[in-house]
Parts: C-alpha cells; structure tokens; sequence
C-alpha cells in the first residue's frame, strides 16, 4: 500500500515522523506512552470533540481534491476517522469506504452519527489489510 502526494512529500516529508516515530537501525519505532496519551485523550474529548467538528467543512477542499484522483467506486480507508465524518462525505460520492480508528469512544460516535458505514479498531501503524485492499 502506498500513499503518494508530491505536495506532502516535499512540503511535510515522511508521514512516520508526524506520528512521533524516530528513526533506528531496524526502521521506525514508536513511543507507547505517546500512543497511550493519544488514546486518553481521545477517550476524554470524544463526544465534545464530534460536536465541535463533525459539521466543520474547513477541510473539504482537501477532500475534494482527493476525490477529483478517484475512479467511480473506489475503495478508500480513512485513518483516524474520529466521528466518521469524511467517511461519511466520500460515500456521498459513492465511494466503499472504511474508517478506522483507535479511539473506541470515536467509533461508537462514528456507528451513531454514519449508520451504514464501516468502522474498526485498528492502529494506523499496523494495518491488517492486505495490499491492494485500497
């Protein structure tokens, strides 16, 4: 699976270093007590963070782009969905899309708020997909 978009390439760089990965000999290793704050912290803002922002449309330019490079149907995975709301904006579009997330408290919210969407629990980092699923 590859994600290739020049502008974040040469403007923000490896997507692992916005991630708190620090380089070692054996490739990328991750912080867990950074990983454990993330998912506190989710777990606390959940419900006031999906009130905040579920409706906010500041990022849909982004989106729209994004679905300008699609085919008809594609098969996206959103990562890190939260309440679900771009999965719920590219199926919209008629995409087959599934959010994920590690926030147990965002899924729910995401169950709730985009019924006939598909949400899982599953870390970024260790995707159980195999190549090509999207």
């Amino acid at each position: 699976m590859a994600f290739v978009d020049p502008y974040f390439d040469d403007n923000i760089g490896d997507p692992r270093n916005l991630l708190g990965a620090k380089p070692s000999k054996g490739g990328f290793c991750y912080d867990i007590a950074m990983t454990d704050f993330v998912e506190d912290t989710y777990a606390k803002i959940a419900q006031s963070y999906s009130d905040e922002f579920f409706a906010d449309t500041s990022d849909l330019p982004v989106i729209d782009k994004l679905l300008g490079r699609l085919t008809a149907r594609s098969r996206a995975l959103d990562i890190g969905c939260g309440p679900g709301q771009f999965s719920q904006y590219l199926m919209k579009y008629g995409h087959i899309v599934e959010g994920i997330d590690t926030s147990d408290e965002m899924l729910e919210i995401a169950r709730q708020k985009v019924p006939n969407g598909s949400f899982r629990k599953m870390d970024m980092r260790n995707l159980q997909y195999t190549d090509k699923t999207f």
